[in-house]
Formats: C-alpha cells, sequence, structure tokens
C-alpha cells in the first residue's frame, strides 16, 4: 500500500480502499457460490474465516 500513500490523499486512499472492499466482497461471493471448495485460493479462505 506504500504506492497508494505516496500518490494519494487521504480522500483518495480511502476511496481506492472502499473500491478493493468491493470486489473482494464481490469474490469472495463468487467463490461461496461456486460448489468446488478445491478452487478456493488458501488467503481466500483465512478472509472467509475472519467473518
Amino acid at each position: 500500500m506504500e504506492s497508494l500513500a505516496i500518490c494519494c490523499d487521504e480522500d483518495e486512499q480511502a476511496e481506492y480502499l472502499e473500491y478493493a472492499a468491493k470486489l473482494l466482497e464481490c469474490a469472495i461471493a463468487r467463490l461461496e457460490d461456486h460448489d468446488n471448495d478445491d478452487i478456493m485460493p488458501d488467503a481466500v479462505t483465512k478472509i472467509m474465516m475472519q467473518k
């Protein structure tokens, strides 16, 4: 995230982070809808377990 801190002010940073959070939510929802657990990356599994 260093590059965000360098090129953006706090408002822009917040906007990018909100957008990234929405993308993650969509990606997780798609993976949850999928029946095949073998395709789910470990990082996504960890994020889902923290919910």
